[in-house]
């Protein structure tokens, strides 16, 4: 049997409305009834926490990758496995290692430098995932 894995990357501010329902449609139509659909976040509060509960509602196995910072960690329930504990930037490209697709949900509508999203988002790129970037206005981009 194969297995199915999403990950997520988000901002701490949380998602838009519209973020929140894309992220929603997205998820029940990549879940697959036959398959074991894994759903993989970094436990941080805002995006991170909001899909979890979505992925949750629609019956994903969710594993979570805690950040070694706490500061930041929402601390969500329900957890199939957790992840060691490790930097942002260790954690975000493990995220990309094990997910087979990536959602993103960044603040902005432009690309930051700075961004942890916006890293991971590059991340995936480069190891040749495919992403699909909802913006705050819940419009969809594959990259």
């Amino acid at each position: 049997m194969t297995h199915h894995h999403i990950g997520f990357t988000g901002t701490r501010k949380g998602m838009t409305l519209e973020q929140r329902e894309a992220v929603h449609r997205l998820l029940a139509s990549e879940h697959q009834p036959d398959l074991f659909s894994y759903f993989h976040h970094g436990d941080c509060i805002g995006a991170d926490a909001q899909a979890h509960l979505i992925a949750r509602s629609l019956k994903y196995l969710i594993i979570g990758h805690p950040p070694k910072n706490p500061s930041f960690r929402a601390n969500c329930d329900g957890f199939h496995s957790l992840r060691l504990t490790e930097e942002y930037r260790t954690r975000n490209r493990a995220i990309v290692n094990e997910c087979t697709l990536l959602i993103a949900a960044p603040a902005g509508f432009a690309e930051e430098r700075l961004s942890g999203t916006w890293t991971t988002i590059r991340f995936a790129v480069k190891a040749g995932r495919p992403v699909r970037l909802i913006m705050p206005d819940g419009r969809m981009y594959h990259r």
